[in-house]
């Protein structure tokens, strides 16, 4: 009798405890929410065609604060990157549990983060948003043409940065992206669309 009586207690006791922790956690998620802390994470080998939806979804039942930043690269292209602001310690368990889980056909890493990284992506972004779009596509090229190739055949338009895209060999794809400095010169760049560089007519698209 005093066995079960003492395995009863000792039931009731551990009970309590489980209580007093689920109780402790959830003062310390108030106390974060209320002092105005939050946590980041970041996700790497997204699909480029990714929306911040898409992410969100992902992240299922995480409490995202903000907007979710779709990291691009210097051409303007999404880089399979994001960094998510959360606004709790469990929302970043949350989300640590999705690591390596499949969105689309990738999986993604998430790991975490510091605020120092969201704030500086964060100015970037906006500094894209606010920007003009002076970006083009071009299709057709001669797999042998370079850079210099193609600002001469850009000859009227002020050039930025000339990206060539290539193949999962590492072989000129035919493509690249060029960075031009004003809405003019975009102007000016389309207006040799199907013009020859070599041997072969090049498409230009505004991005």
């Amino acid at each position: 009798m005093l066995s079960l009586l003492n395995l009863a207690l000792g039931c009731v006791s551990c009970k309590q405890e489980e209580v007093e922790n689920e109780v402790s956690a959830a003062l310390l998620n108030m106390e974060q929410n209320m002092s105005g802390i939050n946590f980041y994470v970041k996700l790497s080998g997204l699909p480029w065609k990714a929306t911040e939806e898409d992410i969100s979804k992902f992240l299922v039942d995480c409490r995202i604060v903000g907007k979710v930043l779709i990291l691009t690269t210097e051409a303007g292209k999404p880089s399979g990157e994001a960094i998510v602001k959360l606004l709790a310690k469990d929302d970043l368990e949350k989300a640590m549990k999705f690591d390596r889980e499949y969105l689309d056909d990738r999986f993604v890493v998430v790991e975490e983060t510091g605020c120092e990284t969201y704030n500086k992506h964060t100015k970037k972004v906006e500094k894209v948003e606010t920007e003009e779009n002076t970006f083009i596509h071009l299709r057709g090229l001669v797999w042998s043409a370079t850079v210099e190739d193609i600002k001469t055949f850009l000859h009227d338009c002020s050039v930025k940065e000339v990206v060539i895209k290539t193949n999962e060999r590492g072989k000129p794809s035919g493509e690249a992206i060029v960075h031009l400095n004003t809405l003019s010169d975009v102007e000016k760049a389309i207006a040799h669309n199907r013009e020859y560089l070599g041997e072969r007519f090049v498409i230009i698209d505004k991005m």
